[in-house]
């Protein structure tokens, strides 16, 4: 297989990844930009991460959406607390940015 062809297949098998991440995503994207900076300011006004994600919960229970689910999708992406949710979820999101 040539240069050119395998760089085909990285770029096609990519663009499956970045839509199958967004395919799973368990309410608007941009509510999840909004979850980062609410949470990020969060933590920043309260002395850092307490190990939880109550200020994750607090956000989403504003918001209309089923907070289980979206809480459950966080953890199964490496959201364990809130500072993860920075840390390992946002990014994955700027992973799959455009």
């Amino acid at each position: 297989m040539d240069k050119a062809r395998k760089k085909e297949l990285l770029k096609g098998y990519k663009a499956k990844e970045k839509q199958n991440f967004k395919d799973s995503l368990p309410m608007d994207e941009e509510l999840f930009w909004n979850l980062f900076d609410y949470v990020d300011e969060k933590l920043e006004t309260n002395d850092g991460c307490d190990h939880s994600l109550t200020f994750t919960r607090e956000f989403l229970e504003k918001q209309k959406v089923d907070v289980e689910s979206v809480l459950d999708w966080i953890i199964n992406e490496g959201g364990g607390c809130d500072c993860e949710v920075i840390y390992n979820v946002e990014e994955r999101f700027e992973e799959y940015g455009e």
